[in-house]
């Protein structure tokens, strides 16, 4: 008896839909269970259950500073429904939250304006509410204890941190990871936009965090394009998530470089370009692009973003459903449809044999190691060579059209070398 194997080309749309039977990962399809932790191979992150964690994430920053628990309510229960299993939130935003740094009702996170060790206790219960609400809605979180903000200038935090020094930023961590301590969704996230030279101070948080928290899961987000490994930060015993955050040159080289990097650590690509951002006028292809380029490099998942809502201006709720955070959607129902854990990333052009390409048009590919499953996404309409030998088996090919979720065609290839060619659309 022939055994067929699947390859997905167009990735975006629903499986079941086309009458092609999904392969169901199970801790996506019944709920996944927290605290999260890392695989034994470092390259995942893995529910209560052990089964692979797949990140669908959200850019939320300013979730406890902009809105009110009744607007979090609102904004949980769209996100949950769209299949958004994670979001970035700041615990104190410092300057582009409408009221900063206070909340909606005019707290301030600190009764002495920036000293750390004067918490606000109606802010913090303000911020208590809204973490207690996203674990209760199923949702992680990737939280942030002190944004640092851009070379260090007035939008973060990183001034009053150096002024305050390690000793008391390693307390406000302490003190942090006591109150959330209960709180099984919270994943850690420290820097973002820069990489002070004072390593001292930026070990102060997370190091008290992980005395608190031994097994809490820990990165660091650098400047745009950059790496916690940049910041020379690899081996700090805290640190085990990687990340990357990247801009025109796209994902996939990005995450393949953190992917094989030593000593293993799961990397989640946690920011890219934000849909309707002017400032890089992202197209929703590029969105596309990073999105399954990221998720076929090696990367847990994706965190997408949307400006105005990752700073929830008084126009907020009109951005919660746009083009992109449909695309988004489809993006995860397919991957939580496949064995997305048993793929490995084609670091060695071994499965994609041409027509890779650069930057953000560069292929993104990976396969199962025993030869069941390979998805494939190219980032414009061209040609690709591909070698099915490792299959091993009849190959089952199928083309996706990811803007629409379409099913473009599909066809069974003897297992050799193959071209093949887009069948309509901008990316395939």
């Amino acid at each position: 008896m022939k055994k067929h194997v699947r390859i997905v080309t167009l990735v975006a749309t629903l499986v079941a839909a086309i009458g092609i039977p999904a392969i169901t990962h199970r801790s996506e399809a019944a709920g996944s269970t927290f605290p999260l932790a890392i695989s034994s191979d470092g390259h995942h992150l893995v529910d209560g259950r052990g089964d692979p964690f797949f990140v669908v994430g959200d850019s939320a920053w300013n979730l406890i500073t902009g809105l009110t628990d009744a607007e979090v309510d609102i904004y949980l229960a769209d996100r949950k429904a769209r299949g958004i299993n994670l979001v970035i939130v700041e615990l104190i935003e410092k300057y582009y939250s409408p009221h900063a740094p206070a909340d909606v009702a005019g707290n301030q996170p600190f009764t002495t304006r920036g000293d750390f060790s004067t918490p606000n206790a109606a802010y913090w219960a303000h911020a208590d509410s809204v973490l207690n609400k996203i674990n209760a809605a199923g949702i992680a979180v990737l939280l942030n204890p002190s944004y640092y903000g851009w070379a260090g200038g007035p939008d973060g935090w990183w001034p009053e941190m150096t002024n305050q020094g390690a000793a008391r930023m390693s307390a406000y961590g302490t003190w942090v990871a006591r109150r959330y301590a209960n709180l099984p969704n919270i994943l850690w996230q420290h820097g973002v936009d820069q990489c002070p030279g004072d390593k001292s101070l930026i070990r102060a948080i997370p190091q008290a965090i992980k005395a608190v928290i031994p097994n809490a899961i820990q990165t660091f987000q650098n400047d745009r394009s950059l790496t916690a490994d940049d910041c020379g930060l690899r081996g700090e015993s805290w640190l085990n998530l990687s990340n990357t955050y990247t801009g025109r040159e796209g994902p996939v080289g990005a995450d393949l470089n953190q992917y094989q990097a030593t000593p293993a650590k799961p990397v989640l690509h946690s920011e890219g370009w934000y849909e309707n951002d002017a400032t890089y006028g992202a197209t929703l292809k590029d969105l596309r692009a990073q999105a399954y380029g990221a998720a076929l490099s090696g990367s847990v998942g994706h965190v997408w973003g949307n400006d105005p809502l990752w700073y929830f201006d008084s126009n907020w709720q009109g951005a919660l459903d746009t083009p992109g955070v449909h695309q988004l959607s489809a993006f995860a129902t397919l991957f939580r449809g496949l064995a997305w854990g048993t793929l490995v990333p084609d670091v060695n052009n071994t499965f994609v044999t041409s027509g890779q390409g650069t930057n953000m048009d560069r292929v993104g590919a990976a396969r199962a190691a025993d030869g069941s499953l390979g998805v494939v996404y190219v980032p414009s309409n061209r040609s690709i060579g591909v070698s099915l030998a490792s299959f091993t088996a009849t190959v089952d090919v199928t083309w996706y059209n990811p803007a629409t979720g379409a099913v473009l065609g599909s066809s069974t290839l003897p297992n050799t070398t193959k071209t093949l060619a887009p069948q309509g659309g901008d990316d395939w």
